[in-house]
């Protein structure tokens, strides 16, 4: 059943939250993928895997978008500061979460985000989970890097659902987002043969 798994008699809701630089492989097409769940992810992704809940959080690529009718192929999301100024466009979705300017990345944030408070199982394909070791002390590489570890940790930690990040990139996973319950790593190829049984 698409989007859903049943265990004992529990019905699991299901999706993907893909990060910008998702590439999708033999292992993880985007048939594949939609076979599990929804796709969730930012705009720059859907010629690769046509996600089905597309975020951004520009205004004016929210409005190129809607100026060219792209919420009629999918769940448009961006935000809720934006209604007004967009005319109250009926085919966009809005949320009312900021991140700080201070974070690179911020729509796949936000599209994880999203995500957890609608699914029970959040599987992250695309993800970067190394710590701040490999930078330079007080630079703001490092210092942007910190500010999307610390808020993809606080998604995480806050959200009542389980995520599994699928063939992470970066050796060391920062240790904020390791010590949590609802944390795991896995490959894609154990990942699908677990959602085949379940």
């Amino acid at each position: 059943m698409f989007g859903r798994l049943s265990m004992e008699s529990v019905l699991m809701e299901i999706c993907w939250a893909l990060t910008k630089t998702f590439e999708p492989t033999e292992t993880l097409t985007p048939d594949v993928l939609k076979q599990a769940g929804p796709l969730w992810g930012p705009y720059e992704i859907w010629p690769k895997v046509w996600n089905d809940n597309v975020v951004t959080n520009d205004f004016d690529v929210a409005r190129q978008l809607l100026s060219n009718q792209f919420d009629q192929h999918c769940n448009l999301w961006s935000n809720d500061d934006f209604y007004v100024k967009l005319q109250r466009p009926q085919g966009l979705n809005t949320y009312t979460w900021s991140v700080s300017a201070e974070i690179e990345n911020k729509e796949e944030l936000l599209g994880l985000q999203l995500a957890s408070t609608r699914y029970d199982i959040i599987l992250c394909a695309g993800w970067d989970l190394h710590t701040t070791a490999i930078y330079k002390p007080s630079t703001i590489e490092k210092h942007l890097r910190q500010n999307y570890l610390n808020y993809l940790t606080a998604v995480v930690k806050a959200a009542p659902c389980q995520f599994v990040f699928v063939d992470p990139q970066g050796d060391d996973v920062h240790p904020g987002l390791s010590d949590l319950d609802n944390f795991s790593i896995d490959t894609a190829k154990n990942t699908l043969e677990l959602l085949k049984q379940l």
